[in-house]
């Protein structure tokens, strides 16, 4: 009998319990020989950022979906240079709010901005389908701001 550890490509055999796996998931490795089934997912991520006036139009991203998927909660975290401030962030599919939240800025010791972290949990029955419209949008009223943020969409 051959030793697994032995085997190699293209010998080497489909991962264990493929068939029971539920339909969209993929096998994740711990890398000590075995690993778990999970959902499909696809991470969004990106930085927006400004300088000079303070303006209401704020920052956003934009796009269009390219597969029917849940999104469970948005991860953002924000540094304003130099001010006490608020960004106000605003989540939205085709045009309707969908969630909002804040991230407060306070300035630290010599003047330094400070980094807040903030999640946005999505209600849990919604569903992008093929081209909606996803968009995240922060409005603030400071001089500087950088703020990143990152996303996972689970195929449905």
């Amino acid at each position: 009998m051959a030793r697994h550890s032995l085997i190699t490509d293209p010998n080497i055999h489909e991962p264990k319990d493929i068939s029971t796996a539920a339909v969209k998931t993929v096998y994740k490795a711990n890398g000590a020989g075995t690993g778990l089934w999970e959902p499909l997912r696809h991470m969004v991520g990106g930085r927006l950022g400004t300088g000079g006036p303070s303006t209401s139009e704020g920052m956003w991203f934009q796009m269009a979906i390219p597969i029917r998927s849940k999104l469970s909660d948005i991860r953002f975290n924000r540094k304003v240079s130099d001010s006490t401030a608020t960004a106000t962030i605003t989540v939205s599919r085709n045009g309707t709010t969908i969630a909002t939240g804040t991230i407060n800025n306070t300035v630290g010791p010599g003047g330094g901005g400070t980094n807040n972290t903030v999640t946005i949990s999505i209600p849990a029955d919604t569903i992008f389908e093929v081209n909606d419209e996803f968009k995240i949008h922060i409005t603030y009223a400071s001089l500087t701001i950088n703020a990143s943020f990152g996303c996972y969409f689970q195929e449905v």
